[in-house]
């Protein structure tokens, strides 16, 4: 409703819900900028080059990007947000401002009762933390490194815990991480393992990487011990089913280049013969 009066919006956060943010505000006719504070856009999810190609579909809806700042301060006038001040000293007017920029496990509550924590609540494969009474999950929890900050995580984690409490040897394994964002020209879709940023190609990791400045596409897929691990579409992402298909499966497509090329659909069509050949584990449809 704030929106629909106002002229020039700031959105502190470029990762998945900031940028669908600044899409959505942008196409109301509002002069949009980004401001995120890691070195490019969807920083955890992307290396720099995917970035590089992730900026200029933004700027090219007429998002301003600033990277590398955050917002120190806010400047209100006669109560009325009149604009914001980035970490360089440089201001930015607007009348709205959106903040989106992640979110931080609440463990104030287990650091006070003596629990570990690492980020998160460090918890086991049952999902204990070291006081085997007390269990955590969803959003707080931390499981081999790993913070759950999705709803599907939180989910599956009270599936488990629910049968360890009645009993159960059950464990919590997590499922493969699928990263999909949409809004109209910005589409990105990340699946697996999210990539490394500072060293690049992981230990007996190949990666292969395929830009197409006609399409404006980028891809970036990671293999380990002959299997698929990880993958990265940017502004091509017509071959996520297929992409998130083979990493489930324990071993590489015949023609793992379809998987890059984006005709991985086509060649598992070929190779299975029909969809009850995919295994029973196969994520169909990622959308929600």
């Amino acid at each position: 409703a704030h929106a629909t009066h106002a002229r020039r919006a700031i959105v502190a956060g470029g990762g998945q819900l900031g940028l669908e943010a600044a899409r959505g505000l942008v196409s109301r006719g509002l002069e949009v900028d980004v401001v995120h504070s890691g070195p490019h856009l969807l920083h955890g999810q992307l290396d720099p080059e995917g970035g590089d190609v992730l900026r200029r579909h933004v700027e090219a809806l007429g998002i301003a990007v600033h990277t590398g700042l955050h917002v120190s301060a806010v400047h209100p006038q006669s109560g009325q947000l009149r604009a914001v001040k980035l970490s360089d000293g440089y201001l930015l007017d607007c009348d709205v401002f959106v903040i989106a920029c992640g979110s931080r496990p609440a463990v104030r509550l287990a650091v006070a009762a003596g629990l570990g924590t690492a980020g998160g609540i460090v918890v086991d494969d049952q999902l204990r933390t070291d006081d085997e009474t007390i269990h955590a999950i969803g959003d707080c929890a931390q499981h081999r490194g790993i913070e759950g900050n999705q709803a599907w995580t939180a989910w599956a984690q009270a599936d488990v815990l629910a049968d360890v409490l009645l009993g159960s040897d059950a464990r919590y394994v997590a499922g493969q991480q699928v990263v999909r964002l949409r809004a109209a020209g910005i589409d990105v879709a990340a699946v697996g393992e999210p990539v490394a940023t500072e060293c690049d190609d992981q230990l007996g990791t190949d990666v292969v990487r395929l830009r197409n400045p006609a399409r404006g596409s980028y891809k970036r897929l990671a293999f380990r011990d002959n299997r698929l691990v990880g993958g990265v579409l940017v502004g091509d992402t017509d071959g996520a089913a297929a992409l998130a298909a083979a990493l489930a499966r324990p071993w590489l497509p015949a023609s793992p280049a379809a998987l890059l090329l984006g005709t991985a659909a086509a060649a598992a069509r070929r190779e299975s013969g029909d969809a009850s050949a995919f295994p029973d584990n196969a994520p169909v449809c990622a959308c929600n």
